[in-house]
């Protein structure tokens, strides 16, 4: 991305525990009544985990074997609970690369759908640090935080009954600008392939989208989520309704950013969009210190809790 100038759920419902050690041990399934967010501990050193798994495969740069790696990680946690990934692989023939995005479909009772998303490759050429080793960067935050933490809201998501809207999470590929210096027609390849393919979802014999929720760099372990100007003003209400009623204040919206991220081609295809994400304050960003070392999972869990608080508040907004 680049900075541009200038559930609750009232239901019973049940969900699925991934025991320790992740996708490689079976997944015990646990049925309770759900009136709150997953615990901060237990949502967040699970998103922790997905996230060190990811970057231990190393720089995840477009056609890379680390990418592929971190692209067969998501899969098969996706089907360890019973589900299918969908795999949607493209060639670039200008740049000469193979991108991959992910999606898995939870469905609902209903066609419309609520489209959530991050993207898990990172950066190829450093423009923080020029002249230094930029296989070294392994994006912990930017590229590997909100996929864990998807990976993770995904394992409490997946056995939630009667949920009315369908529920569609997306890993994009190809988020960062090919170039060190950011070119918006050299980069996010994931989301503009996505809109391209999917988008208007009806016309198209696919899901009728009614907004997209992007999550981008929120693992920090100073977590500070700004308010991105270029998102749909009307999702921010039930995101502040739901960090007020959690208690999270300090933690978002204390400062305005305006960003070139994924949700840019939703927007210009008329999707309501959101991108949380911490900009800002953010010192590491495309920097070599950009590692585990600044992953908090307490941040983690702190943004997975507040986007599962507000979605039926988003659901009744945008997909009633």
């Amino acid at each position: 991305m680049n900075c541009p100038p200038a559930y609750c759920a009232c239901a019973l419902l049940a969900f699925c525990v991934v025991p320790r050690g992740g996708q490689d041990k079976p997944i015990k399934q646990v049925t309770r009544a759900i009136a709150e967010p997953p615990g901060e501990k237990d949502l967040g050193k699970r998103a922790y985990k997905h996230v060190a798994r990811l970057v231990a495969y190393g720089p995840r740069t477009p056609g890379s074997q680390a990418r592929a790696n971190a692209a067969d990680y998501i899969c098969a946690h996706i089907k360890a609970l019973g589900l299918q990934p969908i795999r949607e692989a493209w060639n670039d023939k200008k740049e000469k690369l193979r991108f991959e995005n992910i999606r898995v479909v939870l469905p609902g009772r209903s066609d419309k759908t609520l489209l959530v998303g991050t993207h898990y490759d990172t950066k190829v050429e450093l423009d923080h640090e020029p002249g230094e080793d930029e296989q070294a960067f392994t994006g912990a935050n930017d590229g590997g935080s909100g996929a864990g933490l998807m990976l993770a809201m995904l394992e409490d998501l997946v056995h939630l009954k009667m949920h009315k809207p369908t529920l569609e999470f997306v890993w994009f590929d190809g988020e960062e600008s090919l170039p060190a210096k950011w070119n918006i027609d050299r980069a996010l390849f994931g989301s503009k392939h996505f809109v391209k393919k999917h988008l208007p979802g009806k016309a198209k014999g696919g899901h009728d989208y009614g907004a997209f929720v992007l999550l981008d760099m929120v693992g920090h372990k100073k977590l500070a989520i700004d308010r991105e100007a270029t998102s749909t003003k009307a999702l921010f209400p039930p995101i502040e309704a739901a960090v007020a009623k959690l208690g999270y204040g300090k933690f978002f919206f204390k400062k305005d950013t305006s960003v070139d991220d994924d949700h840019v081609p939703f927007l210009n295809a008329g999707l309501p969009s959101i991108d949380l994400i911490q900009f800002e304050d953010n010192d590491e960003w495309h920097t070599y210190k950009d590692t585990m070392d600044i992953v908090s999972w307490r941040s983690l869990a702190i943004v997975g809790r507040v986007l599962w608080q507000a979605l039926p508040a988003i659901e009744a907004r945008f997909l009633g």
